[in-house]
Protein backbone atom coordinates (compact mmCIF):
# COMPACT_ATOMS: atom_id res chain seq x y z
CA UNK A 1 0.00 0.00 0.00
CA UNK A 2 1.45 3.09 -0.95
CA UNK A 3 1.66 6.16 1.30
CA UNK A 4 -0.82 9.12 0.85
CA UNK A 5 2.09 12.26 0.41
CA UNK A 6 0.99 15.77 1.45
CA UNK A 7 0.40 16.88 -2.03
CA UNK A 8 -2.11 13.92 -2.59
CA UNK A 9 -3.71 15.05 0.90
CA UNK A 10 -4.20 18.56 -0.15
CA UNK A 11 -5.81 17.32 -3.43
CA UNK A 12 -8.62 14.94 -1.30
CA UNK A 13 -9.37 17.27 0.71
CA UNK A 14 -9.81 20.21 -1.58
CA UNK A 15 -11.46 17.77 -3.73
CA UNK A 16 -14.29 16.73 -1.23
CA UNK A 17 -12.36 14.86 1.66
CA UNK A 18 -13.14 18.83 3.72
CA UNK A 19 -16.39 17.00 3.82
CA UNK A 20 -15.55 13.59 5.36
CA UNK A 21 -12.68 15.15 7.59
CA UNK A 22 -15.28 17.79 8.70
CA UNK A 23 -17.96 14.76 9.44
CA UNK A 24 -15.46 12.84 11.54
CA UNK A 25 -13.91 15.40 13.41
CA UNK A 26 -17.11 16.81 14.12
CA UNK A 27 -19.10 13.69 15.28
CA UNK A 28 -16.68 13.41 18.07
CA UNK A 29 -16.77 16.96 19.72
CA UNK A 30 -19.74 16.19 22.80
CA UNK A 31 -20.76 19.99 22.23
CA UNK A 32 -21.91 19.82 19.00
CA UNK A 33 -24.11 16.87 19.37
CA UNK A 34 -26.40 18.90 21.60
CA UNK A 35 -27.12 21.42 19.03
CA UNK A 36 -30.17 21.53 17.19
CA UNK A 37 -30.27 20.52 13.73
CA UNK A 38 -29.83 23.59 11.59
CA UNK A 39 -27.12 24.59 13.64
CA UNK A 40 -24.83 21.52 12.97
CA UNK A 41 -25.74 21.79 9.25
CA UNK A 42 -24.51 25.39 9.05
CA UNK A 43 -21.59 24.63 11.07
CA UNK A 44 -20.52 21.36 9.75
CA UNK A 45 -20.98 23.42 6.28
CA UNK A 46 -18.59 26.34 8.09
CA UNK A 47 -15.73 23.46 8.94
CA UNK A 48 -15.97 21.99 5.54
CA UNK A 49 -15.95 25.00 3.53
CA UNK A 50 -12.91 26.24 5.71
CA UNK A 51 -10.82 23.15 5.31
CA UNK A 52 -11.38 22.50 1.65
CA UNK A 53 -10.41 25.71 0.96
CA UNK A 54 -7.39 26.12 3.28
CA UNK A 55 -6.38 22.77 1.67
CA UNK A 56 -6.38 24.39 -1.98
CA UNK A 57 -4.73 27.87 -0.61
CA UNK A 58 -1.93 25.49 1.36
CA UNK A 59 -1.50 23.77 -2.67
CA UNK A 60 -1.74 26.42 -4.23
CA UNK A 61 0.24 29.62 -2.67
CA UNK A 62 2.86 27.45 0.17
CA UNK A 63 5.76 26.98 -1.83
CA UNK A 64 7.33 23.40 -3.22
CA UNK A 65 10.06 23.51 -1.14
CA UNK A 66 8.45 24.34 2.44
CA UNK A 67 6.12 21.15 1.32
CA UNK A 68 8.95 18.82 0.77
CA UNK A 69 10.33 20.18 3.98
CA UNK A 70 6.53 19.53 5.82
CA UNK A 71 6.35 16.25 4.01
CA UNK A 72 8.36 14.07 6.73
CA UNK A 73 6.87 14.79 9.59
CA UNK A 74 3.12 14.73 7.87
CA UNK A 75 3.82 11.18 6.87
CA UNK A 76 4.67 10.70 10.47
CA UNK A 77 1.41 12.37 11.66
CA UNK A 78 -0.34 10.79 8.82
CA UNK A 79 0.92 6.83 10.18
CA UNK A 80 0.24 7.71 13.54
CA UNK A 81 -3.11 8.60 13.01
CA UNK A 82 -4.19 6.21 10.46
CA UNK A 83 -2.78 3.38 12.76
CA UNK A 84 -4.62 4.86 16.23
CA UNK A 85 -7.85 5.32 14.50
CA UNK A 86 -7.90 2.03 12.56
CA UNK A 87 -6.66 -0.14 15.07
CA UNK A 88 -9.38 1.08 17.25
CA UNK A 89 -11.85 0.74 14.90
CA UNK A 90 -10.50 -2.76 14.27
CA UNK A 91 -10.62 -3.84 17.91
CA UNK A 92 -14.41 -2.18 18.12
CA UNK A 93 -15.10 -4.55 15.20
CA UNK A 94 -13.37 -7.47 16.69
CA UNK A 95 -14.58 -7.54 20.27
CA UNK A 96 -18.22 -7.09 18.32
CA UNK A 97 -17.14 -10.47 16.50
CA UNK A 98 -16.34 -12.47 19.26
CA UNK A 99 -19.94 -11.45 20.97
CA UNK A 100 -21.90 -12.59 18.18
CA UNK A 101 -23.50 -16.06 18.47
CA UNK A 102 -24.02 -18.07 15.53
CA UNK A 103 -25.64 -21.10 14.99
CA UNK A 104 -25.68 -22.72 11.68
CA UNK A 105 -28.06 -25.28 11.04
CA UNK A 106 -27.00 -28.25 8.51
CA UNK A 107 -28.75 -26.87 5.88
CA UNK A 108 -26.61 -23.45 6.10
CA UNK A 109 -23.59 -25.41 6.16
CA UNK A 110 -24.33 -27.45 3.33
CA UNK A 111 -25.07 -23.87 1.17
CA UNK A 112 -21.59 -22.78 2.22
CA UNK A 113 -20.28 -25.88 0.79
CA UNK A 114 -21.57 -25.15 -2.87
Amino acid sequence: MENLDINQFLVWISGGGAVVASSWILERLPWYQGLASELKRWIFFGVAAVLGVGAYLVGAFVPVEVLQQLAPYFLVLASAFSYVFLGTAFHRVDKIDRTVEVSLTQETIESLDN
